[in-house]
Order: structure tokens, then sequence, then C-alpha cells
């Protein structure tokens, strides 16, 4: 091999040589620039989560699943600054909110605290590993404080809020034993917990039970609390008896009759210028009359026909049978408040007619609340349940009010024919921001009258895994601070990496 020939193999492999140094190279400073790319990332996310926290966090979302309200806000402002309200979960700080009833919860809250002007303190403390806070927020063991729970308490008094009680739940699941929501309420449930707390109740209402109703009036009794008016059971019996303190007694959805002497204590009690709600439907209770409730009826000259509304208007339909259909509200009712201004037409489903009586009293003045239309009829079914039309085409009332002229405290009475506004079952369905429901609140805020909470306050539903962005909410400053973070700080970054990684390669 010649001298020449030997120089050039050993130029060769020099030059192999750097090469595979610069291949080396180029491969560290590509993998080290990734790696400085996604540290600065992390450093970025930490930095802005630990030292800006919620200042740039933002709920884009329509129904506002993670911010509490105006409604809310307004009412917090009205609070001395002094107020201590505190909301302990009785739990670790849940970690993985995905697919829990927390991911609604804790986020809000959050916001409580952070939007309160440290009126509201959020804390999670777990009574396995800290019993004692148990005994701190209940030194008299009055109240049934247990984990997994929230307790809200303010001026030594306490509510207790389960995290399953700030939904609704599809009813045709829970009657199989499974909890479906179908709106989220948390923040209803929060603030109304800390109106009550801070406010107190400002009336009584006493709810008939032992009827064979079709379900509880668990979720009324959260509507009635929301007004500022406590609730309470009042069970049929021999000695039946309504309390001095009841502002508004409630028959919701029966199936059997009220006997002879409820009859006889209810007409005393409006006699002296009690309030009663009354709601029956026709479906599982059929064939009874309720003669003993239409004797309480007719004193008001009101009377529940034993009939099943069928409307025959295709533009009411809610289904091809007639017997779920849309009903108009009044005109006469609406004018009584503005509270019914803003409502035309309801959703009504296997409704009894509510019409007047003949009593003669012309110091009783009755009101149709919600009427079908001029072509609906009457169906009466037999004890087989065959049904035949009872009446011709006519308009039906499926609701009416009635009080009496001319007195200090004169009784009122708000009768419907059908559960659509007051069941259980209707409410979990549609939430309280359905029309029916909203419109029941005002029915109920009608008759307690001064009873109602002055600072009662109306938070609507939000409906669940809601996503859409909303607009309106993008406001300028917090626009910027997205701008700052994705158009500047980021990109920065990236110009950075960049630029090394260049000079790198250059002196290469």
């Amino acid at each position: 091999m010649s001298k020449k020939t030997a120089n050039s193999n050993a130029d060769k492999a020099s030059a192999k040589k750097v090469s595979d140094k610069r291949a080396k190279s180029l491969k560290f400073y590509s993998i080290g620039a990734v790696l400085i790319l996604i540290a600065i990332a992390l450093l970025i996310n930490i930095f802005f989560d630990s030292l800006l926290g919620d200042a740039l966090t933002f709920d884009f979302s329509v129904s506002g699943q993670n911010s509490i309200t105006k409604v809310t806000q307004d009412y917090l402002n009205t609070l001395p600054k002094d107020y201590k309200i505190r909301i302990v979960g009785l739990m670790d700080k849940p970690e993985s909110l995905t697919d829990t009833p927390y991911e609604y919860i804790v986020p809000l809250l959050d916001d409580y605290a952070a939007k309160s002007d440290g009126r509201i303190t959020v804390e999670y403390i777990n009574p396995e590993t800290y019993p004692s806070i148990i005994n701190e927020l209940d030194p008299s063991g009055a109240y049934d404080l247990s984990a997994d729970n929230f307790v809200v308490s303010c001026n030594g008094k306490v509510q207790v809020v389960a995290p399953i009680d700030c939904f609704t739940y599809d009813s045709q699941y829970l009657e199989q034993g499974q909890y479906l929501p179908t709106a989220n309420n948390v923040e209803y449930t929060f603030t109304n917990t800390i109106v009550q707390l801070t406010n107190g109740y400002a009336s009584k209402a006493y709810i008939i039970s032992g009827l064979n109703e079709d379900d509880s009036s668990t979720q009324l009794t959260n509507i009635l609390k929301a007004l500022g008016c406590d609730t309470e059971t009042l069970e049929v019996s021999d000695n039946f008896e309504i309390p001095d303190d009841c502002d508004l007694l409630i028959l919701n959805g029966p199936n059997s009759d009220i006997s002879e002497r409820m009859a006889v204590k209810i007409q005393d009690y409006l006699n002296a210028g009690g309030n009663f709600f009354s709601a029956v439907n026709f479906y599982s209770n059929s064939a009874d009359k309720f003669t003993n409730l239409n004797t309480v009826l007719n004193m008001m000259n009101l009377n529940m026909d034993p009939y099943v509304i069928c409307e025959k208007d295709s533009t009411y339909y809610l289904d091809d049978t007639g017997f779920n259909s849309l009903v108009d509200i009044s005109a006469d009712f609406q004018s009584l408040s503005d509270d019914f201004s803003s409502f035309s037409q309801f959703k009504s489903s296997y409704a009894r007619p509510i019409r007047d009586y003949d009593t003669p009293y012309s110091y009783i003045k009755t009101t149709p609340i919600a009427t079908t239309s001029d072509s609906a009829t009457a169906v009466q079914v037999d004890a087989q349940g065959n049904m035949s039309q009872y009446e011709n085409a006519s308009q039906y009332n499926i609701g009416m009010y009635s009080t009496f002229d001319g007195m200090d405290n004169p009784p009122e009475v708000i009768a419907f024919g059908t559960t659509n506004f007051s069941s259980d079952s209707y409410i979990s369905n549609y939430g309280y921001s359905d029309t029916n429901v909203q419109f029941l609140r005002s029915c109920l805020r009608m008759l307690l009258g001064s009873g109602v909470n002055a600072n009662s306050v109306d938070v609507e539903s939000k409906s669940l895994d809601n996503y859409k962005i909303d607009s309106t909410k993008a406001t300028s400053g917090v626009s910027s601070a997205v701008l700052y973070v994705f158009m500047v700080i980021i990109p920065l970054a990236l110009v950075i990496v960049a630029t090394v990684v260049y000079k790198k390669r250059k002196n290469l």
C-alpha cells in the first residue's frame, strides 16, 4: 500500500470519527432540547398554579359549572365583613375528581372561598384522622355528623350537606335503585344552606303524609327551605291536629282521601286564616273521588272532579294520548302578581278538572290558574279501568286559586289537579330551573306572603357536563391572560430552545 493511500484511509477514518461525534452530539442536544422544553412547560404550570392559583383559572362553560352566579355573589356581598362561614368536608380533599360528584363540588367551593372576601373558608378534615373535628363542629352532639359529608357552620349553627343531595336524579332509575343525575344543584344547595344559617327560617310548612303518596316530598321541601320556610311532616292519625305554628299546609300527591276529622280540622284552619296547597293527579287513584278533600275545597268554592282531562287540540300535545299536554296560565292569575308575568304555558299530566263549586257567598273569590284549550274533554273511568268520554269539548282548569275578599287575614288556597308541579319525580326529572318548578316556587311564595324570607335567593339548577364555551364570559382581562400564556410565554420558550439548539449545531 502506498503512503498516499494510507494517508487517505487515515483521513477517512478521522472524518468518520468526527462525523460520529457530531451525530452523537446532535442526538444528545436534541434529546436535551426536548427535555428542557418539557421542564419549562412543567415549571410554568407549577409556577402559575402555586403562585397565581385561581387567578388564572377560567370557567367559560355556558352553565358556569365551577363558578358561583351573580345571585350568590350579590347575597354574599350583603353579609357583614366579619361573618365567618366555615365549610368543612369530612374527608381528605378529593384528588381524582373526574366522573365523581366532587368534580362539580370541589371547584365550586373553591370559588365560594375565592369570591367571598374572607367570609367563607373551605377545609377538608377526615374525622378518621382527626376525630376531634366532630366535637369541634358539634359540641352538643345535636347533629348527625358523619364522614364523606360537608358541614356548613355559622354563628354556632350547623347544616349538613351530603354530596348525593346536590343533584336531582332520573326518577325511573331511582325506582331501580340507580342514581342517574339530571341536574347539578351544588350552588343551589350550598347557597340556600348559607342563607338559612345567616337568616334563619321565616315560616313553617307542614306536609301531610300517610295517604299512600307516590313518592316523598323531598324536592318540595328543598324549594320551601330556599324560601326560608322550615318544613315538617304531619302524619295522618285518628288524633290529627294542625300545629299552631303552621303557616302553610300541604297535601302533595295523595292516593287516598283524607278522613272526615282531617277535613274538619283543615276547615277550622282555613277559617282562622290558614293557607293550603293541594296537588292531586289522576293515575294510581283513579277510582277515588276524594269526597272529604272536596268538602274542604267546597268551603272555598272549589271542586275537584273525578275525571281525567284529555286534550284534543294537537298543538297542545306532549304525546298522542292527550293525557300529557301543555296548558295555558290564565290571564286573571297572571295579573295577581308580577311573579307570574313571565309564565305562559306548562306541562300537565293526568290532570283532574278543578272548577267553581256552587257556594253562594260573594266574598269568596276564585281564579283559574291554568287552563286547557277549548277542545279538551273530560274522560270517565269505571271500576274496571274502562274509559269513556264524559263531556263534550270545552275548556278545563287544571288549577285554581281561592281566597276571601275583604278580610284582614283571609285564607288562601291553591288546588292543582296534577302533580306536575310538585312531585319528586317531576322535579327530579326536570330540575329546579324548569318552568313548572319555577311557577311552583312563585305560587308558594304567594301563599307564604310575609312568611317568605326577605333575603331568600333563587339559584337555578345547572345542566351536567356542559362544556360549550360561552363567549360572553371571555372578558378582556381573562382573554388577555390567556393570550399572554399561549401567545407570549409558550412561544418565547420555544424560541429560546430553538436558539440554543441552533447555536450548538452551528459550532459543531
